[in-house]
């Protein structure tokens, strides 16, 4: 990769091009949440990774319908969609960006095209972008986790059951709920399930 030549009018940049030049004594903390994925290292990945969301930024930001084969060369990384993601997440965007069968590709080919609405792009998004600054995401306490474990549990529960047992279950917890003084979701929680479980 060329090296990036700093712009002495942009506050803020000097660190983050001075990384992606390759000096290793830059590392900002925030840059640990930037990507997802349990391999993901901030030296190892970040540069790469945020070259790869720019650059598809930077190829969407026309607003047109792009191919595949676009996307991929523009970045010239396999995994584009996964910077397409990015885009979406809370960290760089979040970007609203289309993507639909291609009318151009043969038919069977399963060849998508994706475009970005510029609707969603605001001045604090696309200077997040170009100056390599995500938004830091703060960690999930263990009570989330927990509770997320819980809701994913109880959806697959409600996807295995019928559409009648999910009305029965839901008119009982409504009932027990308006008879509680005080309503303890845990508690509908578990009621819930176990009433899904029977």
């Amino acid at each position: 990769m060329s090296s990036i030549a700093p712009d002495p009018e942009d506050d803020g940049m000097a660190e983050v091009l001075a990384f992606l030049n390759g000096d290793p004594a830059v590392v900002v903390a925030d840059l640990r949440t930037a990507f997802a994925g349990k391999t993901y290292e901030v030296d190892e990945d970040f540069a790469r990774l945020a070259v790869g969301v720019l650059g598809i930024y930077l190829l969407l930001l026309d607003g047109l319908w792009h191919s595949a084969m676009e996307c991929k060369a523009a970045i010239g990384q396999e995994r584009w969609q996964a910077r397409i993601g990015d885009l979406r997440t809370e960290r760089w965007g979040p970007l609203e960006i289309e993507r639909e069968r291609d009318p151009n590709a043969p038919k069977g080919s399963g060849a998508w095209r994706t475009r970005l609405i510029l609707g969603s792009v605001t001045p604090e998004i696309h200077a997040r972008i170009l100056s390599g600054k995500p938004v830091p995401v703060r960690k999930k306490t263990d009570a989330e986790k927990a509770l997320a474990k819980q809701r994913k549990a109880l959806k697959r529960k409600v996807t295995a059951c019928s559409d009648m047992a999910i009305l029965e279950a839901c008119a009982a917890l409504f009932e027990a709920s308006a008879k509680a003084e005080s309503p303890d979701v845990d508690a509908d929680v578990d009621a819930l399930t176990d009433f899904l479980d029977d």
